[in-house]
């Protein structure tokens, strides 16, 4: 079935065929701009329509179980996100964000590495000529470039957001800046004593051998 995905890496466009074939997927959506950051405007992401939660299920458990062969590095589904960064924790769940959309209880979004898969799927069509194979630069769309980011999912990208906010409030406590003062203005007294030490201690060596040549 032909599916009107857009901008989308060919592995991506394979990927949409096989899960669109395999479980009767009428909509499957490709690229697109969202209003935050998202792997669509990269064309590295699929939503698979559905409104059926059995569907949504089988389509998710699948997606999960061939991640590597097909180059997903995130399903997220029914409010529950799955990431290959985090896989040992399976499915973790999501803030509710107002609607059945929003919350993924329609379709199961699928995010894709930069780079093809390892294929190793059953049933998975076979490599159309231009496409790229696992470790190459993918095909893009005309008059577009690769766009190279890390392979994040927006849980990791929510993780360093906050993480960067505490370092923010961090530095707005005054006593925090004082105690980094305090720090700096030890290590600089421990570094004079050392060099008035050696000063100290040259002299006293210098003074020493004055004495023995004149006594000689």
């Amino acid at each position: 079935m032909a599916y009107n995905l857009g901008a989308v890496l060919p592995h991506v466009r394979d990927a949409a065929e096989l899960l669109g074939a395999k479980f009767n997927v009428r909509t499957i959506l490709g690229w697109g701009v969202r209003p935050n950051f998202s792997y669509h405007a990269l064309g590295r992401a699929l939503d698979l329509m559905t409104s059926s939660k059995a569907q949504g299920d089988a389509i998710a458990a699948y997606s999960r179980q061939y991640a590597r062969a097909l180059g997903i590095i995130e399903v997220i589904w029914y409010q529950k996100i799955w990431t290959t960064a985090r896989a040992s924790e399976g499915w973790r769940s999501m803030p509710d964000r107002g609607s059945a959309t929003a919350n993924h209880y329609d379709h199961v979004h699928l995010s894709f590495a930069a780079t093809r898969g390892s294929g190793n799927v059953p049933d998975a069509p076979e490599a159309k000529p231009g496409t790229t194979t696992p470790g190459t630069t993918p095909n893009v769309a005309p008059n577009t470039k690769p766009v190279l980011v890390p392979d994040l999912g927006i849980s990791e990208l929510l993780d360093i957001v906050k993480a960067f906010s505490k370092i923010a409030l961090w530095g707005q406590n005054p006593h925090n800046w004082l105690r980094i003062a305090m720090g700096l203005a030890g290590a600089v007294f421990i570094i004079v004593a050392l060099v008035r030490w050696d000063t100290v201690k040259d002299t006293a060596v210098a003074v020493g051998k004055a004495a023995n040549s004149a006594t000689a």
